[in-house]
Protein backbone atom coordinates (compact mmCIF):
# COMPACT_ATOMS: atom_id res chain seq x y z
CA UNK A 1 0.00 0.00 0.00
CA UNK A 2 2.80 2.44 0.90
CA UNK A 3 4.64 1.55 -2.29
CA UNK A 4 1.52 2.36 -4.34
CA UNK A 5 1.15 5.74 -2.61
CA UNK A 6 4.81 6.52 -3.31
CA UNK A 7 4.38 5.69 -6.99
CA UNK A 8 1.24 7.83 -7.20
CA UNK A 9 3.06 10.73 -5.55
CA UNK A 10 5.99 10.47 -7.97
CA UNK A 11 3.61 10.26 -10.95
CA UNK A 12 1.63 13.28 -9.72
CA UNK A 13 4.75 15.40 -9.19
CA UNK A 14 6.38 14.43 -12.48
CA UNK A 15 3.25 15.18 -14.48
CA UNK A 16 2.96 18.63 -12.87
CA UNK A 17 6.64 19.36 -13.51
CA UNK A 18 6.34 18.05 -17.06
CA UNK A 19 3.28 20.20 -17.68
CA UNK A 20 5.03 23.29 -16.28
CA UNK A 21 8.08 22.69 -18.49
CA UNK A 22 5.89 22.15 -21.56
CA UNK A 23 3.93 25.34 -20.92
CA UNK A 24 7.15 27.29 -20.32
CA UNK A 25 8.67 26.10 -23.59
CA UNK A 26 5.42 26.92 -25.43
CA UNK A 27 5.47 30.46 -23.97
CA UNK A 28 9.09 31.04 -25.06
CA UNK A 29 8.30 29.79 -28.57
CA UNK A 30 5.31 32.14 -28.62
CA UNK A 31 7.58 35.03 -27.61
CA UNK A 32 10.05 34.24 -30.37
CA UNK A 33 7.34 33.96 -33.03
CA UNK A 34 5.12 36.82 -31.82
CA UNK A 35 7.10 39.32 -29.70
CA UNK A 36 4.62 42.18 -30.18
CA UNK A 37 1.19 42.93 -28.78
CA UNK A 38 -1.28 45.74 -29.36
CA UNK A 39 -0.54 48.92 -27.47
CA UNK A 40 -3.00 49.19 -24.58
CA UNK A 41 -2.90 52.98 -24.55
CA UNK A 42 -4.09 53.46 -28.15
CA UNK A 43 -5.60 49.97 -28.64
CA UNK A 44 -3.48 49.38 -31.73
CA UNK A 45 -4.46 52.67 -33.36
CA UNK A 46 -1.29 54.77 -33.21
CA UNK A 47 -3.13 58.07 -32.87
CA UNK A 48 -3.68 59.79 -29.57
CA UNK A 49 -6.77 62.01 -29.62
CA UNK A 50 -6.86 65.31 -27.80
CA UNK A 51 -9.28 65.67 -24.89
CA UNK A 52 -10.84 69.05 -25.67
CA UNK A 53 -10.26 69.52 -29.40
CA UNK A 54 -11.20 66.04 -30.59
CA UNK A 55 -10.22 66.73 -34.20
CA UNK A 56 -6.59 67.10 -33.09
CA UNK A 57 -4.41 64.04 -32.72
CA UNK A 58 -0.78 63.05 -32.34
CA UNK A 59 1.38 59.96 -31.97
CA UNK A 60 0.67 57.66 -29.06
CA UNK A 61 3.21 58.30 -26.32
CA UNK A 62 3.56 54.66 -25.35
CA UNK A 63 4.14 53.02 -28.74
CA UNK A 64 5.44 56.16 -30.50
CA UNK A 65 2.98 55.74 -33.36
CA UNK A 66 3.62 52.10 -34.22
CA UNK A 67 0.45 50.67 -32.64
CA UNK A 68 2.38 47.80 -31.07
CA UNK A 69 4.62 47.28 -28.06
CA UNK A 70 7.06 44.50 -27.20
CA UNK A 71 5.64 41.90 -24.79
CA UNK A 72 7.09 41.79 -21.28
CA UNK A 73 8.58 38.32 -21.73
CA UNK A 74 10.23 39.37 -24.98
CA UNK A 75 11.85 42.31 -23.20
CA UNK A 76 13.13 40.10 -20.39
CA UNK A 77 14.54 37.25 -22.50
CA UNK A 78 17.77 37.94 -24.39
CA UNK A 79 16.82 35.22 -26.90
CA UNK A 80 14.25 37.49 -28.49
CA UNK A 81 16.28 40.20 -30.22
CA UNK A 82 13.42 42.09 -31.86
CA UNK A 83 13.27 45.83 -31.38
CA UNK A 84 10.42 48.02 -32.68
CA UNK A 85 12.81 50.71 -33.88
CA UNK A 86 14.62 48.44 -36.31
CA UNK A 87 13.34 47.93 -39.83
CA UNK A 88 13.14 44.56 -41.56
CA UNK A 89 12.92 42.35 -38.45
CA UNK A 90 9.62 40.59 -39.08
Amino acid sequence: MEHLLGELLVFFLTTKVGLAITLGVAYVVSLVLHPLMFCRACRGRPRHRAGIFTYAHGECRRCKGSGAVVRLGARLLPVVSWHPGRRGNR
